[in-house]
């Protein structure tokens, strides 16, 4: 059984690999190569910039994660926790339903590196989660409102993405309500004690469970004031990603106005995380940038948005492979004042 279950995952990672490099094939499939190399040769010195603001986009989301883990008497410094973050991410954008594995890697590493036990950093990655899916929604929200306001008008593409910010904020909210009560991985032991195949592994996990719930109540009822302020810092973490791409179209001398960036941007951030099965959401989340682009009145909109894509894929693999470097430099290094506890690493993916 287990072995069919490994091939099943196999299989709908390759297949979602394949659909989305099929979906950028066809998306670009007309695209003028001697424009598109023309624009990428005038970004010049404009790429370190570009890629530095995902730097700060990660500084602010460990400043933010740090909030939600530290106590009183359980600490971890920014460097490590930021190479933490770092290497996870690395795994969420280069592994098919890398969500899974990212975060899988995030409680490996804490658990090895710091002196957090298991359960207190699963249930602080459900915490960053909420809260990240709630800036989210209040970012899509803002961003488009300021867009509306300064373009003086309002279209399908606008409702449409005040309509997906409430959406987001109304399904993170309910999120946080049920995790408020202090009962999510309870629910979860008992959903995975149901499954035959899991059952037997997970049978003497209970006081896991359990002890990931207390973790989660106590954070509700004793650091409301750090959760605030970790969904500021998560806030501007997103509006680092509407940053980055108004350089990029800097860059590549491509006029489009700001308030079109804060119109289609946040939507396009929807995309990615909608498209999670796929690495990266390639393919998905590059032709939604060139409806963007096209709405948005780009000339030559294939071959500029192809430009566009490979300026931001570039960035992605730069970051990859300095997440794929930490991921084994933190992985192979132990700590000698580390606790022995950690998470299971059979019943991982299956938590998170």
């Amino acid at each position: 059984m287990k072995k069919k279950t490994k091939r099943f995952q196999t299989f709908i990672r390759v297949l979602s690999l394949v659909a989305g490099a099929a979906l950028f094939v066809l998306v670009f499939r007309d695209i003028d190569f001697s424009m598109t190399f023309s624009l990428i040769a005038n970004v010049g010195y404009f790429l370190m910039p570009i890629y530095a603001v995902y730097g700060v986009g990660c500084l602010f989301d460990t400043a933010a994660w740090k909030f939600i883990l530290d106590t009183p008497s359980e600490k971890i410094s920014f460097a490590k926790l930021l190479q933490v973050h770092i290497a996870g991410e690395a795994m969420y954008r280069f592994i098919p339903a890398g969500v899974v594995v990212g975060e899988g890697v995030k409680i490996f590493l804490m658990t090895k590196q710091s002196r957090f036990s298991g359960p207190e950093v699963v249930s602080s990655l459900a915490i960053r989660k909420l809260l990240v899916g709630l800036s989210q929604g209040f970012y899509i929200g803002v961003s488009v409102f300021l867009g509306i306001v300064l373009a003086q008008k309002i279209g399908i593409v606008q409702l449409f993405s005040l309509g997906s910010a409430l959406f987001v904020f109304a399904v993170f909210l309910s999120l946080g309500i049920m995790l408020s009560r202090g009962s999510l991985f309870t629910w979860i032991f008992r959903l995975l004690r149901s499954i035959p195949f899991i059952k037997t592994k997970i049978e003497n996990e209970k006081l896991f469970f359990e002890r990931a719930d207390i973790e989660l109540r106590d954070f509700f009822l004793h650091k409301k004031r750090q959760g605030g302020l970790a969904s500021l810092l998560f806030f501007g973490g997103w509006l680092t990603e509407m940053l980055e791409t108004y350089l990029i179209l800097v860059a590549l001398g491509l006029k489009v106005l700001p308030y079109q960036v804060m119109v289609f941007e946040p939507v396009v951030s929807l995309t990615r995380s909608l498209a999670f099965l796929i690495p990266g959401g390639l393919g998905v989340v590059d032709s939604s940038y060139l409806s963007a682009f096209s709405s948005a009145g780009i000339a030559n909109v294939v071959s500029a948005g192809a430009a566009f894509v490979i300026i931001k894929r570039s960035k992605e693999l730069f970051w990859i492979i300095i997440g794929l470097f930490l991921t084994w430099l933190q992985g192979t290094s132990v700590p000698e004042e580390t606790k022995a506890q950690s998470l299971p690493s059979d019943i991982a993916p299956e938590i998170v």
